[in-house]
């Protein structure tokens, strides 16, 4: 006597909203198989930091798009899922084969933005920094960042806790932070300062505008990041500068920060009273 098979329903079934669960634990599938072909590998730092920017359609298109009410937990599950399968998009790209045609297909189903299945080319990957750039990176032992196709000078820096990038172009002295402007994001003007000290320096008032995206720390440690990367942004823009930038020490990060609290201590070096009796 043959044995009847099992049928064991997918977990979808059991759910209040099972097309959600069909259409999310499909994105998760496709993950998989994308985490199984690294075999254990890890995904590169820069794959993490310069992966596609993209714009995925707003909870009422993705909802009118998946043919489905969703609501703002899911919609957030479904970005973030969308999210990790672009940084694959982005391991591909670099590679000889390019990206997944299904991949890609996959990823514009949900963004404005299409999405190319082509290779990158030798001269797209390699960043575009001078020679002098190069030699001062070997010598001080920092990075710079990279000057890009469109000509903007993108550069990383740090302090304390906080870490800031900014984007540095020809202009007329605009200065935003986070989408602000500087003078409205720093409350005290001593922040102000530390983040004017390179353009002091490099004496480019109102030639350079400058967009910067800082988190983590507190003010005055974003302050000292954005000062940290604007120095190394305008020794790639402002060659008339780069003596006096490096004579400046403000290319390197400052690696002062809080002392820890010891225990047994009310405060890092601070003691308490010692009483004989």
């Amino acid at each position: 006597m043959q044995q009847a098979t099992r049928i064991v329903p997918k977990l979808s079934a059991f759910t209040g909203n099972p097309a959600f669960y069909e259409a999310y634990n499909f994105l998760l599938d496709a993950l998989k198989r994308l985490q199984q072909g690294m075999n254990g590998q890890s995904m590169p730092a820069k794959v993490k930091e310069d992966g596609p920017r993209c714009k995925w359609y707003s909870l009422e298109r993705m909802a009118e798009t998946l043919g489905f009410s969703l609501t703002q937990m899911q919609y957030t599950r479904i970005v973030a899922a969308l999210d990790k399968l672009a940084m694959f998009y982005t391991l591909q790209r670099f590679s000889l084969k390019g990206p997944s045609p299904d991949l890609v297909a996959l990823l514009n189903t949900f963004t404005s933005s299409r999405l190319s299945h082509e290779a990158l080319t030798p001269e797209e990957e390699r960043p575009v920094t001078s020679g002098v750039a190069k030699e001062v990176q070997e010598r001080l032992g920092i990075n710079l960042g990279h000057i890009d196709k469109l000509g903007r000078a993108i550069s990383i820096g740090r302090r304390k806790s906080a870490s800031a990038r900014v984007y540095l172009v020809p202009g007329a002295g605009l200065c935003y932070v986070n989408g602000r402007p500087a003078n409205e994001y720093f409350p005290r003007m001593q922040e102000m300062f530390v983040v004017a000290e390179p353009f002091r320096i490099a004496k480019a008032f109102g030639r350079f505008n400058a967009w910067c995206q800082v988190r983590g720390g507190g003010h005055s440690g974003q302050a000292g990041a954005i000062c940290n990367a604007l120095s190394r942004a305008l020794y790639l823009m402002a060659h008339d500068a780069r003596a006096e930038l490096e004579a400046s020490n403000l290319m390197k990060r400052d690696p002062r920060t809080v002392e820890r609290k010891k225990p047994g201590q009310p405060k890092a070096r601070k003691k308490f009273t010692w009483v004989k009796r």
